[in-house]
């Protein structure tokens, strides 16, 4: 039947009978459309545009969305922590030399007069920026500053040298971190002190000191 029909129709175009279908633009175009269509396209009124199921196929399932967010998640849970810890050694690491300049302060002052002093007034150096006394004339060995940070020059009751303890210099930050500078006639002569956060003493190279929840910095 199919071989009659192209003869048929090869008679009709040759009768001079001008048939839509007898053009070489029909031909061409009944050629191309008798080629199989590519997966998941249609054709509408000879536009080819993508059916309901290809469209569906390009977008994201819920366990693909699940499985990002998890990933998001352990991410975050690993990433935070390191990031808190590191802004916390960046202060702890900010105040170190103004403890050590106070550190030294005092040896020099202590040269001098064969004591330490607790009041930063009598110690030979510059008000640090940003700090300021307590204001109280018995409480004038505390510096603070707006970030909530404050140091403490603890020198011994009666600031009597030869043993006590108490002889240093410490840096209080808000979150709980310590820093502590040994003075050199204390019982840890020159000693640095961390506490208030392990894992941030820890990451500044300090060893647990037997005892105490201290770590004695490099």
């Amino acid at each position: 039947m199919k071989d009659f029909s192209n003869v048929s129709r090869a008679a009709t175009c040759a009768s001079g009978v001008i048939l839509e279908s007898c053009s070489p633009e029909s031909v061409v175009a009944k050629r191309r459309d008798s080629v199989q269509k590519p997966y998941g396209m249609t054709s509408v009124w000879g536009v080819r545009t993508a059916n309901h199921f290809y469209a569906a196929a390009t977008g994201f399932t819920l366990i693909e969305l699940l499985v990002v967010v998890l990933i998001i998640g352990i991410l975050a849970s690993v990433a935070v922590p390191q990031y808190e810890k590191a802004v916390k050694k960046a202060r702890l690491t900010k105040v170190i030399p103004l403890v050590k300049t106070l550190a030294n302060a005092e040896e020099v002052f202590y040269m001098s007069n064969g004591y330490y002093t607790g009041n930063v007034s009598e110690l030979d150096v510059d008000m640090p920026a940003g700090g300021t006394l307590a204001g109280i004339s018995t409480d004038d060995g505390y510096l603070r500053f707006p970030d909530g940070t404050v140091i403490d020059l603890l020198a011994g009751i009666g600031h009597q040298p030869g043993g006590g303890s108490s002889l240093y210099v410490v840096a209080r930050l808000k979150d709980g971190l310590r820093y502590i500078q040994y003075l050199e006639h204390s019982s840890r002569p020159n000693m640095r002190v961390c506490d208030g956060n392990e894992a941030v003493c820890k990451s500044m190279g300090g060893t647990l000191l037997a005892g105490t929840n201290q770590y004695q910095l490099p």
